[in-house]
Protein backbone atom coordinates (compact mmCIF):
# COMPACT_ATOMS: atom_id res chain seq x y z
CA UNK A 1 0.00 0.00 0.00
CA UNK A 2 2.70 2.08 -0.90
CA UNK A 3 0.51 4.54 -2.94
CA UNK A 4 -1.69 5.38 0.34
CA UNK A 5 1.74 6.66 2.47
CA UNK A 6 3.00 8.91 -0.80
CA UNK A 7 -0.74 10.05 -0.59
CA UNK A 8 -0.80 11.38 2.84
CA UNK A 9 2.15 13.69 1.65
CA UNK A 10 -0.02 14.92 -0.89
CA UNK A 11 -2.90 15.53 1.35
CA UNK A 12 -0.79 17.15 3.36
CA UNK A 13 0.43 19.78 0.51
CA UNK A 14 -3.54 20.11 -0.61
CA UNK A 15 -4.06 20.91 2.62
CA UNK A 16 -1.24 23.85 3.00
CA UNK A 17 -2.45 24.91 -0.34
CA UNK A 18 -6.43 25.45 0.85
CA UNK A 19 -5.27 26.56 4.32
CA UNK A 20 -2.71 29.24 2.27
CA UNK A 21 -5.73 30.31 -0.54
CA UNK A 22 -8.40 30.74 2.60
CA UNK A 23 -6.02 33.14 4.23
CA UNK A 24 -5.17 35.45 1.86
CA UNK A 25 -6.75 38.88 2.02
CA UNK A 26 -8.05 41.30 -1.33
CA UNK A 27 -11.02 41.86 -3.19
CA UNK A 28 -11.80 38.88 -4.45
CA UNK A 29 -12.06 36.27 -1.06
CA UNK A 30 -12.60 32.64 -2.96
CA UNK A 31 -15.86 30.74 -0.84
CA UNK A 32 -14.61 28.29 1.60
CA UNK A 33 -14.23 25.34 0.97
CA UNK A 34 -14.79 21.43 2.54
CA UNK A 35 -11.92 19.09 1.83
CA UNK A 36 -13.00 15.44 0.44
CA UNK A 37 -10.59 12.15 0.88
CA UNK A 38 -12.18 9.15 -0.46
CA UNK A 39 -10.56 5.81 -0.17
CA UNK A 40 -12.17 2.50 -2.46
CA UNK A 41 -12.35 -0.47 -0.47
CA UNK A 42 -14.97 -1.74 -2.18
CA UNK A 43 -13.80 -5.45 -3.85
CA UNK A 44 -15.27 -4.68 -7.50
CA UNK A 45 -12.35 -5.42 -10.21
CA UNK A 46 -12.86 -2.32 -12.60
CA UNK A 47 -12.74 0.47 -9.81
CA UNK A 48 -15.36 3.17 -9.30
CA UNK A 49 -15.82 6.66 -10.29
CA UNK A 50 -17.03 9.30 -8.02
CA UNK A 51 -19.85 12.13 -9.47
CA UNK A 52 -20.80 14.94 -7.02
CA UNK A 53 -24.12 16.91 -8.03
CA UNK A 54 -23.80 15.14 -11.72
CA UNK A 55 -20.07 16.26 -12.45
CA UNK A 56 -17.34 13.53 -12.08
CA UNK A 57 -15.01 14.41 -10.12
CA UNK A 58 -11.21 15.06 -11.94
CA UNK A 59 -8.16 13.41 -11.01
CA UNK A 60 -9.90 10.79 -9.01
CA UNK A 61 -8.34 7.40 -8.29
CA UNK A 62 -11.22 4.97 -7.77
CA UNK A 63 -9.07 1.68 -7.88
CA UNK A 64 -8.95 -0.70 -5.05
CA UNK A 65 -7.09 1.17 -2.08
CA UNK A 66 -7.16 4.27 -3.99
CA UNK A 67 -7.37 7.73 -2.69
CA UNK A 68 -9.29 10.78 -4.02
CA UNK A 69 -9.27 14.01 -2.83
CA UNK A 70 -11.44 16.91 -4.07
CA UNK A 71 -12.77 20.57 -2.53
CA UNK A 72 -17.01 20.51 -1.89
CA UNK A 73 -18.51 23.96 -1.23
CA UNK A 74 -21.21 24.20 1.62
CA UNK A 75 -24.12 23.04 1.67
CA UNK A 76 -26.18 19.19 0.95
CA UNK A 77 -24.15 17.47 -2.42
CA UNK A 78 -25.25 14.09 -3.98
CA UNK A 79 -22.47 12.08 -4.13
CA UNK A 80 -23.18 9.39 -6.73
CA UNK A 81 -20.45 6.07 -6.92
CA UNK A 82 -20.19 3.63 -10.44
CA UNK A 83 -18.50 1.05 -11.34
CA UNK A 84 -15.76 1.98 -13.37
CA UNK A 85 -16.28 -0.44 -16.45
CA UNK A 86 -20.15 -1.64 -16.72
CA UNK A 87 -20.80 2.38 -15.68
CA UNK A 88 -23.78 0.91 -13.81
CA UNK A 89 -24.52 2.69 -10.28
CA UNK A 90 -23.15 1.04 -7.35
CA UNK A 91 -24.64 3.63 -4.46
CA UNK A 92 -25.88 6.85 -4.17
CA UNK A 93 -26.01 9.62 -0.98
CA UNK A 94 -26.62 13.20 0.11
CA UNK A 95 -24.61 14.49 2.21
CA UNK A 96 -24.22 18.33 3.73
CA UNK A 97 -20.44 20.03 3.81
CA UNK A 98 -19.44 22.39 6.08
CA UNK A 99 -17.09 25.06 5.21
CA UNK A 100 -13.30 24.80 6.31
CA UNK A 101 -13.72 21.42 7.36
CA UNK A 102 -12.13 18.10 6.39
CA UNK A 103 -13.93 14.65 5.35
CA UNK A 104 -12.97 11.19 4.45
CA UNK A 105 -15.59 8.83 3.09
CA UNK A 106 -15.19 5.35 3.10
CA UNK A 107 -16.78 3.05 -0.09
CA UNK A 108 -16.69 -0.89 1.18
CA UNK A 109 -18.71 -3.76 1.43
CA UNK A 110 -19.03 -7.39 -0.30
CA UNK A 111 -19.90 -7.51 -4.54
CA UNK A 112 -23.40 -6.29 -4.83
CA UNK A 113 -23.66 -5.13 -1.44
CA UNK A 114 -21.83 -2.05 -1.15
CA UNK A 115 -21.78 0.50 1.90
CA UNK A 116 -20.71 4.19 2.41
CA UNK A 117 -19.34 6.12 6.00
CA UNK A 118 -18.13 9.54 5.97
CA UNK A 119 -16.12 10.77 9.02
CA UNK A 120 -15.47 14.41 9.84
CA UNK A 121 -12.30 14.99 10.98
CA UNK A 122 -10.93 16.87 13.38
CA UNK A 123 -7.55 17.68 15.28
CA UNK A 124 -6.48 16.29 18.90
CA UNK A 125 -6.72 19.13 21.71
CA UNK A 126 -3.47 19.68 22.93
CA UNK A 127 -1.81 16.95 20.45
CA UNK A 128 2.07 17.74 22.04
CA UNK A 129 4.44 15.70 20.54
CA UNK A 130 2.47 13.07 19.39
CA UNK A 131 1.09 11.43 16.43
CA UNK A 132 -3.16 11.44 15.84
CA UNK A 133 -4.24 8.41 14.68
CA UNK A 134 -7.65 6.15 14.12
CA UNK A 135 -8.82 2.92 13.10
CA UNK A 136 -11.49 2.48 10.63
CA UNK A 137 -12.81 -1.22 9.93
CA UNK A 138 -13.90 -2.04 6.42
CA UNK A 139 -12.98 -5.64 6.51
CA UNK A 140 -15.02 -8.31 5.43
CA UNK A 141 -15.53 -11.73 6.80
CA UNK A 142 -14.51 -11.21 9.90
CA UNK A 143 -16.16 -9.88 13.07
CA UNK A 144 -15.04 -7.97 16.16
CA UNK A 145 -11.03 -7.09 15.44
CA UNK A 146 -8.91 -5.33 17.75
CA UNK A 147 -5.72 -2.94 16.32
CA UNK A 148 -2.79 -2.34 18.27
CA UNK A 149 0.94 -0.32 17.06
CA UNK A 150 3.71 -1.70 18.61
CA UNK A 151 3.00 -1.87 22.60
CA UNK A 152 0.31 0.72 22.57
CA UNK A 153 -2.83 -0.48 23.61
CA UNK A 154 -5.76 2.02 22.98
CA UNK A 155 -8.74 0.71 24.40
CA UNK A 156 -10.94 2.79 21.41
CA UNK A 157 -9.17 0.55 18.99
CA UNK A 158 -10.31 -2.81 20.49
CA UNK A 159 -13.24 -5.73 19.87
CA UNK A 160 -13.80 -2.84 17.29
CA UNK A 161 -17.04 -4.19 14.91
CA UNK A 162 -17.21 -3.27 11.15
CA UNK A 163 -18.56 0.39 10.35
CA UNK A 164 -21.45 1.45 10.66
CA UNK A 165 -23.69 4.41 10.83
CA UNK A 166 -23.99 3.77 14.69
CA UNK A 167 -20.35 3.30 15.28
CA UNK A 168 -18.62 5.88 13.19
CA UNK A 169 -19.19 9.18 15.68
CA UNK A 170 -16.91 7.38 18.13
CA UNK A 171 -14.37 5.55 15.25
CA UNK A 172 -13.72 8.96 13.55
CA UNK A 173 -12.37 10.05 16.51
CA UNK A 174 -8.39 10.60 16.39
CA UNK A 175 -6.29 9.84 19.67
CA UNK A 176 -2.52 10.66 20.39
CA UNK A 177 0.11 8.03 20.12
CA UNK A 178 3.54 7.90 20.64
CA UNK A 179 5.46 8.34 17.20
CA UNK A 180 8.40 6.57 15.97
CA UNK A 181 8.85 3.31 14.09
CA UNK A 182 6.41 0.44 15.13
CA UNK A 183 4.39 -2.88 13.75
CA UNK A 184 0.77 -2.79 13.49
CA UNK A 185 -1.09 -6.19 14.73
CA UNK A 186 -4.86 -6.68 13.96
CA UNK A 187 -6.45 -9.53 15.86
CA UNK A 188 -9.81 -11.26 15.67
CA UNK A 189 -11.92 -12.41 19.01
CA UNK A 190 -10.20 -15.16 19.70
CA UNK A 191 -6.84 -13.27 20.12
CA UNK A 192 -5.55 -14.67 16.19
CA UNK A 193 -3.43 -12.47 13.99
CA UNK A 194 -5.29 -11.59 10.85
CA UNK A 195 -2.99 -8.34 9.85
CA UNK A 196 0.79 -7.62 10.79
CA UNK A 197 2.41 -4.74 9.16
CA UNK A 198 5.92 -3.35 9.98
CA UNK A 199 7.69 -0.84 9.76
CA UNK A 200 5.37 1.75 9.82
CA UNK A 201 6.53 5.37 10.74
CA UNK A 202 4.04 7.73 12.56
CA UNK A 203 5.77 11.04 13.40
CA UNK A 204 4.86 13.61 15.29
CA UNK A 205 2.02 16.38 14.44
CA UNK A 206 1.11 14.12 11.71
CA UNK A 207 -2.80 12.86 11.81
CA UNK A 208 -3.11 9.12 10.60
CA UNK A 209 -5.97 7.03 9.30
CA UNK A 210 -5.50 3.00 9.80
CA UNK A 211 -8.24 1.08 7.69
CA UNK A 212 -9.04 -2.40 7.67
CA UNK A 213 -9.80 -3.43 4.10
CA UNK A 214 -9.90 -7.05 1.90
CA UNK A 215 -11.68 -10.35 2.97
CA UNK A 216 -10.44 -12.54 5.04
CA UNK A 217 -9.43 -16.11 2.57
CA UNK A 218 -9.55 -14.09 -0.73
CA UNK A 219 -6.48 -14.49 -2.50
CA UNK A 220 -6.85 -11.67 -4.32
CA UNK A 221 -8.03 -9.07 -1.87
CA UNK A 222 -7.19 -10.22 1.28
CA UNK A 223 -7.53 -8.86 4.72
CA UNK A 224 -4.99 -5.66 5.09
CA UNK A 225 -4.53 -2.59 6.50
CA UNK A 226 -3.74 0.87 4.67
CA UNK A 227 -2.43 3.94 6.29
CA UNK A 228 -3.00 7.71 5.42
Amino acid sequence: MKNMKKNHFLFVIVLAIFSLSSCLKDDAQPTPQALVTLLNAYPNDAGVAYIVDGRQVTSSNGSWKGLTYFRAYPGNKKLDIYDKMSQQAILDTTMNYADSTMYTGFVYGTAGHPKFIRTTDLAVENLGDKAGIRFIHVGNGVGKVSFQLGEQSIPAFQNRAQESASTIAQSQIFHPATAGTLTLTVKDEQGNVLVTRDNIVLKNGYYYTFALMGTKGDTGKPLEVGYF
